[in-house]
């Protein structure tokens, strides 16, 4: 791969997962209007888990299924270009040599292109599960073991929470500071899944460029093994 083709396959790979984010961000704030915990003890957790599992389960195949077709036709597309090159390289006769040196490239896996369109698939879901727990109303209602109605505190900023009918106002207090630490939580573990997936990214990326320049400007790297 040529350094252009390697800078537009991230560029679009780039654009893709903009364009991803984008849309999950905006049908995040649209069910975010519609959602209302029912605050009920043996509910919260089988209602909430409905926002976390199907538009996961939903963009995971969708995303897999178009990158596959996207990385089909670029494929059919180098091959096209292969085949003309090879041809005109045969009308010009070339030394053996660089035959020699074009079969011993590396040759990736048949399935490569299949497997990191199901990987990058994968990665839509748990970015919509990032954020639906960088939200927090979720898991504070799917956490929330007392009945009640749902509703913003009155503080600032305003936390959502299970606001209880009949307790007392130690009781309520209680509840109150237990929906705060749900929400933080539920906050920190979308950053903590988020810090994993830029680097295991950003991981990535060195290695290709590292693998890259073992290839192309015959230099060794420390991920070179």
């Amino acid at each position: 791969m040529s350094q252009k083709s390697w800078f537009d396959a991230l560029k679009g790979n780039v654009g893709t997962g903009m364009i991803v984010t984008f849309v999950m961000l905006g049908l995040e704030k649209f069910l975010e209007r519609e959602f209302n915990c029912p605050c009920k003890p043996y509910w919260n957790g089988v209602f909430t888990s409905a926002y976390f599992i199907i538009p996961a389960l939903i963009a995971w195949p969708l995303i897999t299924i178009a990158k596959v077709k996207e990385k089909k036709e670029e494929k059919e597309k180098k091959e096209e270009e292969a085949k003309k090159e090879e041809k005109e390289k045969n009308e010009k006769k070339e030394e053996k040599e660089k035959k020699e040196e074009k079969g011993k490239n590396c040759t990736r896996c048949p399935c490569a292109f299949e497997c990191c369109a199901f990987l990058q698939g994968f990665i839509a879901a748990v970015i919509w599960i990032v954020i639906l727990l960088m939200d927090g109303r979720y898991v504070v209602c799917a956490a929330t073991d007392w009945e009640g109605k749902f509703e913003n505190m009155k503080t600032d900023p305003p936390h959502p929470w299970c606001k209880p009918a009949n307790a007392t106002e130690e009781q309520r207090n209680d509840f109150m500071n237990r929906s705060k630490r749900m929400l933080f939580w539920s906050r920190v573990s979308g950053l903590i899944i988020l810090c994993c997936i830029c680097f295991g990214l950003l991981g990535r990326m060195v290695c290709e460029l590292c693998d890259y320049h073992k290839k192309y400007c015959k230099r060794k790297f420390c991920c070179e093994i």
